[in-house]
């Protein structure tokens, strides 16, 4: 996940990484790299034929009794079809497979937690949903139409077009332009096609929800770790897109930006927005998600169901 990107320093000691010429959550690639012009969001595939899952066999848990007063709706408590729609999902790097995978389904306006240890193939899934890793075998399905396969054609699809249009995916560890804060959020929704009026005003929606208002005319150089983490969620909002695979969203955050994170989610959360984050902390999956999975050596270990968000 990383690409040869010059690197800035941070106060603190924190790193910013950055690229001259492309960025980490934009419009085609769903990331950003030193040869990329534009990040893009990409996304995942569903089955219409899917109907409502049942069970671990269809990779998600049956629902838990209880809720909290005040919580979010369950968005996967009726019979909506897929968003994306998993099948038989294998990838590998060279003779190690990272992820074996019979089956997973996720729901329109779902909130699921990728829950696991490094190198337990979360990352690696986050890829295949956003469509910029081509699994060795399987299928990916997004509102129904065939997205991601390892056939190269793939990328061709009308599925494929679709998840584009309305995915993007974060970065653990984002890059952000040599530039302003300004720039590096409205590059965001200019690489998407957007004017530059609708990027200023999504750009400083965005800010303002990470609590960013001020920090418009900043360079990258000078935020810290945590303000830089912010700024790229910032971008990824600014691109409109209503289906976010966040990777380890808070892990380079001080304690300050990592509640804004937080709070920022959890508001595109109640907003209804698709969201997949990966996380080690299985007690920020109990706080934001709807569902959490437990990735351990490529495999779901378990998938269950969290009603009590909010």
């Amino acid at each position: 996940m990383s690409h040869n990107a010059g690197a800035g320093s941070e106060p603190g000691g924190a790193k910013s990484r950055v690229a001259k010429g492309g960025v980490a959550d934009g419009p085609s690639s769903g990331g950003v790299g030193p040869n990329a012009r534009a990040a893009s969001p990409v996304s995942g595939p569903a089955d219409p034929k899917a109907g409502a899952a049942k069970g671990h066999a269809d990779g998600i848990a049956e629902p838990v009794a209880g809720s909290n007063a005040g919580a979010a709706v369950d968005p996967i408590a009726g019979a909506e079809p897929a968003l994306f729609s998993a099948r038989g999902l294998v990838a590998s790097y060279g003779s190690c497979v990272a992820l074996d995978l019979e089956a997973l389904e996720l729901r329109e306006g779902e909130c699921l937690a990728l829950v696991g240890p490094n190198g337990s193939g979360k990352t690696t899934l986050l890829k295949i949903l956003a469509g910029i890793f081509r699994p060795t075998a399987g299928r990916l399905f997004f509102e129904g139409e065939e997205a991601v396969s390892s056939a190269a054609s793939a990328k061709v699809s009308l599925g494929f077009a679709r998840l584009k249009s309305r995915v993007v995916y974060l970065h653990q560890h984002p890059y952000l332009l040599a530039g302003t804060v300004a720039y590096n959020v409205e590059f965001g929704s200019r690489a998407r096609g957007a004017g530059r009026a609708v990027a200023v005003e999504r750009a400083a929606a965005a800010l303002a929800e990470l609590g960013l208002s001020g920090f418009e005319r900043r360079r990258h150089r000078a935020l810290s770790g945590g303000e830089a983490q912010r700024v790229a969620l910032a971008r990824a909002f600014a691109t409109g897109a209503d289906v976010l695979l966040l990777d380890e969203p808070t892990a380079s955050a001080d304690a300050a930006s990592r509640d804004l994170i937080l709070e920022a989610i959890r508001g595109r959360i109640l907003a209804g927005s698709t969201i997949v984050f990966s996380t080690h902390d299985a007690a920020l999956a109990e706080k934001l998600a709807h569902r959490e999975i437990r990735v351990d050596s490529g495999r779901i270990a378990n998938d269950r169901r969290l009603i009590n968000v909010g």
